[in-house]
């Protein structure tokens, strides 16, 4: 019995240190960061698809539907030249977890409308960003994979 006690203890103590750094860090709700992302990102790509150049640095890599691309304008190429007209993004799900560096793993499903074709396609689509000069509210995308689910 006394073993079990002392283990209590011993994992209370630690449970406790944990807290008390956790509270001297900023509480961010990395959902509502990782949503507002996503929707500022999808909402350019929509309208004006030559201006997410902001998003991507040298480092950044994208995989479009399996074939990879690196650095700004490999990345901008693809994505200007993609045959789409118009499209309308519709998230279905956003999940957002913190990764090691400071940034965020945003997954995204939904639909797509393409072209104005009545029946959406299905898809997915990640994000690993990074956030500009410790910055909780600007980021630059360091990862990004797309694909269609057909």
């Amino acid at each position: 019995m006394a073993d079990t006690e002392d283990n209590k203890n011993k994992t209370d103590s630690a449970d406790k240190g944990k807290d008390d750094n956790n509270s001297l860090l900023p509480k961010l709700n990395i959902d509502e960061i990782g949503k507002g992302f996503v929707d500022n990102y999808y909402e350019i790509f929509s309208n004006d698809r030559s201006k997410l150049e902001e998003f991507y640095r040298e480092p950044s890599c994208l995989s479009y539907e399996g074939q990879g691309y690196q650095g700004p304008n490999k990345i901008m190429n693809k994505l200007r030249n993609l045959a789409i007209k118009s499209i309308k993004y519709d998230s279905k799900t956003i999940d957002v977890q913190p990764s090691g560096c400071g940034g965020l793993m945003i997954f995204v499903t939904g639909d797509l409308t393409l072209d104005n074709i009545k029946n959406p396609v299905k898809y997915s689509q990640s994000f690993h960003i990074v956030p500009i000069n410790a910055s909780t509210s600007n980021f630059w995308i360091h990862n990004d994979i797309f694909r269609l689910q057909v």
